[in-house]
């Protein structure tokens, strides 16, 4: 009898324990437990949400006996993604009726194509429904799901986890393991991959471990009576799902930085080197992101295809940091023939490729563009993931903005970004490169659209465009930042160095912030610490540097570093660069790898400075007068770079080529000088073939503005010509394969009339036998109409050549 009532009494108390554990899936305290699966209808293997729900709402019911409780499906049906579904404007009701459902938990299972293809745009859609259903009062979780696996070796569930434990991570929701629990039951041979019931018995594998994970306890016995299969198979499976899941929580899912198509690559120097494939003059992009780099005091070196077409600017003459564009752009810069006269980029320093897309047109209150978010976004990652690229998510921080005030996205002409956008773009692009926050100053900002600029609007789209390249580049949430101000980058004896440093966002503690340099015993701090607190964080402290040594010039950087008790500040720091007592007066010059051209040897030659720049550091090639080749080199480029040296006719008779070398750089030890130097050429006994520009005539006068047309043609007694390139200058203007090689002259876009000046050409001629041989260059003439009928000579010009 006592034994009988003390088994009554565990069995009550079991039943009191399990009512409790089961009522903590009633959140809000209503009585009712309700839970909402937000998820595309079918996932990949066929799993059926409508199917997953039931299975979840019989467990839900089985341990609640006679409290009610609702399992709701709301499928994904005009969206491939969470993220398309927050933002579509046609699925304002249903977001509506899921923040007004008064549901304790919102299940968000995205789909395996999303978590794995566009991670960063997971994670935006994440965010912001989590945001507002927690501001709503319900909790939500991620679902990870996955294609039954045939094999417990397979990993795609373990690289889906990745991204899924960061993106929860980053949103602060937990995330539901449903996947593992199939990879479980397999590897404990306790179903087989290729299981006739296999779909069915992962689908209730996947609602049995939400069901333990959400309620940490084990599936209720009445959950493992089912219609499909019997409690023999159900049972193991539900085991493996309370498992999976208890294995779960104690694994390490993931581990180092995350490396996705949206990225930050800071390059700290002094001088940014930027390449914009637009050529457009008044590009608002450029004009906000040099308006952020001034404000900033970083110095800039912007080239673009306009460039090419006045002075012959080669797009592969300088090592640049970032290359940034819009899809269509981009495009036309991947073409390796356009904007270049080399066959390949001669520097060793990889650019940072960032790719953006436009909105498209639609309606000024962004309607039409929030429809089409998701196409647009995905269509942008996948040409950036195929490219190599970085993706900029412009539509990702447009959406924020809306979200934040609408008036902030209003469009002043159909089709066009407004001034606070463009600044927000730019910011973007400054994220991407630097890492940092540059907060707007008074400065006026590039007014492009609009007549008025509302106080706050610049201000807010730069932190929107800040927080979104930080959070979609590390999966992580908002940070607080470490700014740095300086000046100047020079430091010596007579002039030193200031850093001014404050912090981003009011802290929740005192912060200590640490300074010291890269070099030890480079410069002496004023101070090596520093301390904030909550009230004083946005008043600026100042360090100043002076040289503790009287080593020639060399580069160390500036460093500081936060500690603090708040999370989200402890650990963030920032660098600057700086010049230790830079020589101008010393010596330097250049070198060339060899002195001998020949058809054994090639004839591409390296070029390198004999010390390192202190600042960018641009070398023309004259051959007879004629500018036939350009390179750059800088602080952090100075490996030797290939410039071409073809010899004409005579020269190879002669058995000599000079060649001199004009300098242009901010650094005076190379600024304006000139260096001579003159190879050996030798045609290793083969014959030459002879190549001449014939069109147009030598010595021509044109009526100007004109279309001119130039015309080259080689010839060898051998009979083998492999190519022939025509060079206005040291451009390119075309070349081809066999005798004849005809292309436009250009000064703009293809095909551009030609202003009054004096143009010279030239041609080369590439051999079969390996040899390669320069024309004689050829001028001509373009004068103004009116001038021609006054019969007055022509003022000579600067076209390309002189």
């Amino acid at each position: 009898m006592r034994l009988r009532a003390a088994h009554l009494w565990l069995t009550a108390a079991l039943a009191v324990l399990a009512g409790a554990r089961a009522a903590s899936l009633d959140l809000n305290g209503d009585g009712t437990a309700r839970i909402a699966l937000l998820s595309v209808p079918q996932h990949p293997g066929g799993l059926d949400a409508a199917t997953l729900c039931a299975d979840l709402d019989q467990a839900v019911k089985a341990s609640r006996p006679g409290r009610p409780s609702r399992v709701t499906l709301e499928p994904l049906t005009r969206t491939r993604s969470l993220l398309g579904w927050w933002y579509h404007p046609d699925e304002a009701a249903a977001r509506d009726q899921v923040l007004r459902g008064r549901y304790d938990l919102l299940l968000l299972a995205e789909s395996e194509e999303v978590v794995g293809r566009y991670p960063e745009l997971f994670f935006e859609g994440v965010r912001a429904i989590s945001e507002r259903a927690a501001a709503a009062g319900i909790r939500c979780a991620l679902v990870l799901l996955a294609k039954p696996a045939e094999s417990f070796r397979d990993r795609r569930a373990e690289s889906l986890a990745a991204t899924a434990y960061r993106v929860g991570d980053g949103c602060g929701v937990g995330v539901v393991p449903a996947a593992f629990g199939w990879t479980e039951a397999l590897s404990r041979n306790r179903i087989t991959g290729n299981s006739p019931v296999r779909l069915r018995a992962y689908t209730y594998l996947a609602a049995a471990a939400i069901y333990c994970d959400l309620a940490d306890e084990r599936l209720p016995k009445a959950a493992l009576e089912t219609d499909w299969t019997t409690k023999r198979l159900a049972e193991p499976l539900a085991l493996s799902a309370r498992e999976a899941v208890q294995r779960a929580r104690v694994t390490q899912h993931y581990a180092g930085p995350f490396q996705g198509v949206v990225r930050i690559e800071p390059r700290l120097k002094p001088r940014l080197k930027i390449y914009a494939p637009s050529a457009v003059e008044d590009d608002p992009l450029r004009l906000n992101l040099q308006a952020v780099l001034d404000a900033a005091f970083q110095e800039w070196f912007w080239r673009t295809p306009g460039d090419w077409y006045r002075d012959g600017f080669d797009r592969n003459a300088c090592p640049f940091d970032l290359v940034l564009g819009e899809r269509g752009q981009m495009e036309t810069f991947l073409d390796r023939e356009r904007y270049t006269s080399r066959d390949e980029a001669t520097t060793n320093q990889s650019a940072c490729l960032a790719v953006y897309v436009r909105n498209p047109g639609g309606n000024p209150d962004g309607a039409d563009v929030l429809r089409h978010l998701e196409g647009v976004l995905m269509e942008g990652y996948d040409f950036a993931r195929q490219s190599g690229q970085v993706f900029i998510p412009y539509q990702v921080a447009w959406a924020r903005a809306w979200q934040q005030n609408p008036e902030l996205v209003r469009e002043s002409a159909p089709g066009r970004m407004n001034d606070w956008l463009a600044f927000m773009l730019a910011h973007m692009a400054y994220t991407l490169i630097t890492d940092r926050y540059q907060p707007p100053t008074e400065r006026a900002k590039p007014s492009l659209s609009h007549a008025e600029h509302p106080r706050g609007y610049h201000e807010a789209c730069a932190r929107i465009g800040f927080d979104t390249m930080r959070q979609l580049a590390r999966l992580s949430t908002a940070r607080n930042a470490l700014l740095l101000r300086t000046e100047t980058y020079r430091l010596d004896g007579a002039a030193p160095g200031f850093v001014a440093l404050r912090l981003l966002d009011r802290p929740s503690s005192p912060v200590s912030v640490l300074c010291a340099t890269d070099v030890p015993g480079a410069a002496t701090l004023s101070r090596d610490t520093l301390v904030f607190a909550p009230e004083t964080f946005d008043i600026e402290q100042a360090v100043r540097l002076l040289p503790a040594t009287n080593a020639p010039a060399f580069q160390f950087h500036f460093m500081a570093a936060a500690r603090t008790e708040d999370a989200a500040l402890d650990g963030a720091s920032d660098l600057r660069p700086f010049l230790l007592n830079a020589e101008q007066g010393a010596e330097a010059g250049f070198a060339f790898e060899r002195d001998s051209l020949s058809p054994a040897l090639g004839y591409q030659v390296g070029l390198a400075p004999s010390v390192r720049p202190t600042d960018l550091v641009c070398v023309r090639l004259v051959r007879n007068g004629l500018v036939a080749e350009e390179v750059y080199f800088s602080q952090d480029s100075v490996a030797p770079r290939r410039v071409r040296l073809v010899p004409t006719a005579a020269e190879y008779a002669a058995g000599q080529l000079a060649v001199a070398l004009r300098v242009e750089s901010p650094d005076r030890r190379f600024n304006g000088r000139q260096f001579d130097f003159t190879f050996r050429v030798s045609d290793g006994g083969a014959p030459l073939p002879t190549v001449d520009v014939r069109a147009p005539a030598r010595d021509a006068l044109l009526d100007g503005p004109a279309f001119v047309t130039a015309r080259a043609a080689a010839s060898s007694a051998s009979g083998g010509v492999a190519e022939v390139a025509l060079f206005l200058g040291h451009k390119r203007l075309g070349r081809a394969a066999g005798q004849v090689c005809e292309a436009p002259v250009e000064q703009g876009p293809p095909q551009s009339r030609l202003g009054p000046g004096a143009y010279t050409l030239w041609a080369t001629a590439a051999a079969s036998n390996g040899v390669r041989v320069a024309s004689e260059p050829l001028t001509f003439q373009v004068r103004e109409r009116e001038t021609a009928a006054g019969g007055e000579p022509p003022r000579p010009g600067s076209g390309n050549g002189n």
